[in-house]
């Protein structure tokens, strides 16, 4: 349905505020809703989002260029966040791939300030579409291996004063 005549300035001016608001609307309901938690620094950046469903329940990961977050539906079918991790807590990720899906096994830090393998939170997503799991899986291997070389060279700086 036309507004009015595309030719005439008011006419072009309706159509193009009616065409931006409906490509506003187009956005994914599940995205529109994961943008809420984001904080204004990460809506600026692209964001990656890896879902399981299985049942019922439903996880999703979303990184960030700051952060990990995992999140959990309950009955109703509305999100809840159940964590949230920032990058220096990152330690490994894991990805096994089966004949149908994959899984992703992430490990984190419990404590923002530590080192102690001991003291590791695994998150566990399974039954992912293969090609995304890939995908996600290079994103956060590149993340794991820079920093690790940053933790390595700041635990070197202190070596190198003693010596």
């Amino acid at each position: 349905m036309k507004l009015a005549d595309t030719d005439s300035k008011l006419g072009r001016k309706l159509e193009t505020w009616v065409v931006s608001e409906k490509k506003e609307k187009k956005k994914p309901r599940l995205k529109r809703r994961l943008e809420k938690w984001l904080t204004d620094e990460e809506k600026k950046e692209q964001f990656y989002v890896v879902e399981e469903k299985t049942g019922m329940q439903r996880k999703i990961l979303m990184a960030t260029s700051q952060r990990a977050i995992l999140f959990e539906n309950n009955l109703f079918g509305k999100l809840k966040d159940t964590s949230d991790k920032v990058w220096n807590q990152f330690i490994s990720v894991h990805l096994t791939e089966g004949v149908l899906s994959s899984s992703l096994e992430l490990c984190f830090f419990r404590y923002h300030d530590s080192n102690n393998h001991l003291e590791a939170v695994d998150w566990t997503l399974s039954g992912l579409d293969k090609a995304k799991a890939w995908e996600f899986y290079a994103y956060l291997k590149d993340r794991e291996m820079s920093l690790k070389e940053r933790r390595r060279s700041k635990q070197a700086v202190p070596l190198a004063a003693k010596n």
